[in-house]
């Protein structure tokens, strides 16, 4: 269980921040990238994160 240890054995090439899971590395990248895949049906704004939308 990574959570709660100090190990991170995922980092961004960008910017060298760790995570403890490829998803949340995934997500991070998007920061990056400026990619937005989630488009909020109500007014079309588009986001990284879905929770957001």
């Amino acid at each position: 269980m990574l959570t709660h240890t100090d190990q991170r054995p995922y980092s961004c090439e960008n910017c060298q921040k760790g995570f403890t899971s490829r998803y949340a590395l995934k997500i991070h990248k998007r920061q990056h990238t400026n990619e937005r895949p989630y488009i909020c049906s109500h007014c079309a704004m588009d986001f990284l994160r879905k929770y957001l939308c």
